[in-house]
């Protein structure tokens, strides 16, 4: 896909900003939340019965996250993410600045989801925005049950749309630093 956004760059479809500062970090903005929206919707949509075998289970094989099984993708589901990218760069002109960051981030993020422990403290919770920024503890349960937590960056769409797990402020308590072992901690 990166041939393609280069190709797409060269005949002018995609427009790259030298944009520095707010206009920078408005674009990582941009790009967090329409692309979390659009990665919800197709996780969600991969887990239909029909498409999960031929597209999501690859990831799924896996019910207690470690950082390796963040690569474990079905080809398809890596082309469904990378063409993600280019439709919102296609509709959205980017900074290469705000491209970096969000790109930084989006191993970040998927680094964190797949540690298989919890190094946030117990406090993130009760931070108002922090609260709504996906973690490991997020992305465990839904390796365990995959009806739940489809979000990436944000639980902000699994609230909207009511398939936040019920006992993630539970399970984010009771982790702590400890290994998360893809279950609910009862």
């Amino acid at each position: 896909m990166l041939v393609v956004g280069v190709l797409l760059w060269r005949a002018g479809f995609i427009q790259v900003t030298h944009a520095t500062g707010w206009p920078a970090l408005l674009d990582v903005a941009v790009l967090v939340l329409s692309l979390d929206l659009l990665m919800y919707v197709f996780h969600r949509v991969a887990h239909h019965p029909l498409l999960y075998r031929w597209v999501h289970a690859t990831h799924h094989i896996y019910d207690k996250p470690r950082l390796l099984t963040l690569f474990a993708l079905n080809p398809i589901e890596a082309l469904g993410f990378g063409c993600m990218l280019i439709l919102v760069c296609l509709v959205y002109p980017v900074s290469a600045l705000g491209l970096s960051i969000y790109l930084l981030l989006n191993v970040l993020f998927g680094l964190v989801g797949h540690i298989g422990v919890e190094p946030l403290p117990q406090q993130w919770l009760r931070l108002p925005v922090l609260r709504f920024i996906s973690t490991s503890t997020f992305h465990a349960e839904h390796h365990h049950d995959g009806r739940h937590n489809f979000g990436f960056y944000t639980l902000l769409w699994d609230k909207v749309f009511g398939t936040a797990a019920p006992e993630y402020s539970t399970d984010f308590g009771e982790a702590g630093q400890r290994t998360i072992q893809g279950h609910s901690p009862r």
